[in-house]
């Protein structure tokens, strides 16, 4: 009994250290400075689809949709208007391609997966749903990062994140030491870094 309630607790102490703590107000944000300023424009129930990955190969886009059954929000708003979707701890970022992503990171620096590889379109037409479902399945996933100080969206890259910890450079030593090439998990483990260094007001 006694190994069963250490275990739970464990079990329990990990869940918790994994989950993501809600810095945004639930509701929908139209423009990045709402976001900054945590203000949301208005709050409303959106259903989150996941979709298919035979329509993200043909239609591009990210991995999620977002649907209202209110009459105002309509398919043409939600894909042009809403910049993001909080419920929760997660977000949702329109991605540019009227499709909405995950977020990776929350804080100042938002990292989200964008799907924009035209080679999963090249894949399709010379081999067909199979050879193009195999290469978007292996990665045709690239990531993008919005800075809420400044409202811009960029590539995210190891060069974006080696010019931001310029500014800290207890950081910018530790970084480097990190490799050439660091695994993705260790860029998004900095961004955090910065996220902790620079909080929102």
């Amino acid at each position: 009994m006694k190994l069963f309630f250490c275990t739970l607790c464990f079990v329990l102490l990990t869940v918790a250290g994994f989950s993501q703590k809600q810095l945004f107000p639930d509701g929908i944000y139209l423009n990045a400075g709402q976001l900054r300023s945590k203000m949301p424009a208005f709050v409303a129930p959106l259903k989150v689809i996941p979709r298919e990955i035979s329509a993200r190969v043909w239609a591009g886009g990210s991995e999620y949709k977002l649907v209202s059954d209110i009459d105002s929000l309509s398919k043409k708003y939600i894909k042009n208007r809403i910049f993001a979707y909080v419920k929760g701890d997660s977000m949702f970022l329109n991605d540019m391609s009227s499709w909405f992503s995950l977020s990776l990171t929350q804080g100042n620096f938002i990292v989200f997966r964008t799907c924009d590889d035209p080679n999963v379109t090249t894949m399709g037409v010379m081999f067909g749903l199979v050879g193009a479902l195999a290469y978007s399945a292996a990665a045709h996933y690239n990531l993008a990062i919005v800075s809420l100080r400044t409202g811009n969206v960029r590539r995210f890259s190891k060069a974006y994140l080696e010019e931001r910890l310029k500014e800290f450079p207890d950081l910018q030593k530790k970084f480097k030491e990190e490799g050439k090439k660091p695994p993705v998990e260790t860029l998004l483990m900095y961004v955090d870094l910065l996220n902790e260094r620079v909080p929102l007001d």
